[in-house]
């Protein structure tokens, strides 16, 4: 049971994953310079403060994907149902790490400012330490230490 789970999880991984990597390649070799800087901002303060705005989200994001089985009250949720929590909070991991690259994909597509595309990398490149294994799942819900 648990294995099919495990399976389930990472053909799900594998798609949202790939998704982005699709979107994100669609983006730079094929959409190209059509919608590159169609969005322009005249006043710095707003541009710094629009960037500095999706470096926090993005830094957030990763940090608490990789922290969430961490935090105690979700910790004790795992305890409780390992199996049903771990499915549900492994899919909220990766729709923080995928929803934040899409974002700044986006808005590389949009500004053309490449600090956009640098941060959709650091989501991605975030992704493989929230993959979900067997071995992670026994870490994760303490489902061993429960028998």
């Amino acid at each position: 049971m648990i294995d099919n789970e495990i399976k389930t999880l990472q053909t799900i991984f594998y798609a949202l994953f790939s998704g982005v990597l699709t979107f994100f390649a669609i983006v730079e070799f094929v959409i190209g310079d059509m919608f590159s800087s169609s969005i322009t901002v005249d006043a710095p303060t707003l541009d710094f403060a629009f960037e500095s705005g999706l470096v926090i989200i993005t830094l957030g994001a990763i940090y608490l994907s990789l922290r969430l089985p961490k935090i105690k009250m979700i910790e004790k949720k795992l305890i409780a149902d390992p199996i049903a929590k771990f499915r549900e909070y492994s899919i909220v991991r990766f729709a923080m790490l995928e929803g934040v690259a899409i974002l700044n994909i986006v808005s590389y597509m949009c500004f053309g400012n490449s600090s956009y595309a640098w941060l959709a990398t650091i989501a991605l490149l975030a992704s493989p330490f929230i993959y979900p294994t067997k071995e992670r799942f026994y870490n994760e819900t303490h489902f061993e230490e429960q028998r």
